[in-house]
């Protein structure tokens, strides 16, 4: 079994790059058990032990933020994929998908803003 993943979070910060920090270093394995813990501008821990709830709020959190990044348009319950050279160059399509992905391997919510068209080009229908 892997060991947990500590993921300290700023509560008050940008969730996507806070996110994208954490995703791209070394020791980041998204398949360990995630162990989150939110702390203030201070860096002080709430104190909370993570049994489930601050991961899944995290998770919440995390997909709210990719939903709402510029890699998107549309409706809000109908987003398609949108180009951003800039985006393209750093690499964010494929960390957003990799954040995806672990939303929906560690229990988070799905992307239930995706487009049908998304949705099946991604399925490959």
């Amino acid at each position: 079994m892997r060991p947990p993943l500590w993921l300290r979070v700023p509560k008050l910060k940008v969730w996507l790059q806070i996110s994208l920090r954490a995703f791209k270093r070394k020791s980041f394995d998204p398949e360990a058990k995630l162990d989150v813990v939110f702390v203030d501008e201070d860096d002080n821990g709430e104190g909370a032990v993570d049994e489930g709830g601050p991961t899944r709020e995290y998770l919440r959190l995390l997909m709210r933020a990719v939903h709402q990044s510029n890699i998107f348009d549309g409706h809000e319950k109908d987003r398609q994929l949108r180009l951003d050279t800039q985006a393209l160059q750093s690499k964010l399509y494929t960390w957003v998908g990799k954040m995806i992905a672990v939303c929906v391997i560690h229990g988070g919510v799905g992307p239930h803003f995706f487009s049908e068209r998304l949705f099946q080009q991604i399925c490959g229908v």
